[in-house]
């Protein structure tokens, strides 16, 4: 309850009395929230582009998974963008894409393997 008192400009605490107490964020840090949101969906056509040109330079069209993962704030990449491939790629051999779903599982086990 210290972390969330610390901060009363993102986190509103209501209750007392007899009614329990309850957290919510405040309308500002909401706010916040919402053009997140809308900032992450305006940067998307950037960020492919930026991924085009990024392509492009390589050879053969291809960039490793690890090269990206060391520049992916650079390119305004989720942080979870391997999570998020690997949800997407779940469809498997159907989407076109047989061995990607293996090489994502393969470059995750060298992330943790060190």
């Amino acid at each position: 309850m210290a972390v969330i008192e610390k901060y009363p400009s993102i986190f509103f605490v209501g209750g007392g009395n007899r009614a329990p107490p309850f957290v919510r964020l405040t309308e500002k840090a909401e706010r916040i929230v919402r053009e997140e949101a809308k900032a992450k969906e305006l940067m998307e056509p950037i960020l492919v582009r930026n991924i085009k040109k990024l392509l492009m330079f390589s050879i053969d069209y291809q960039v490793p998974l690890g090269k990206i993962k060391l520049i992916e704030s650079e390119l305004g990449l989720p942080d979870d963008l391997l999570c998020v491939l690997t949800l997407w790629v779940g469809c498997g051999p159907k989407a076109g894409f047989p061995d990607l779903k293996k090489k994502l599982m393969d470059f995750q086990i060298q992330q943790v393997m060190g």
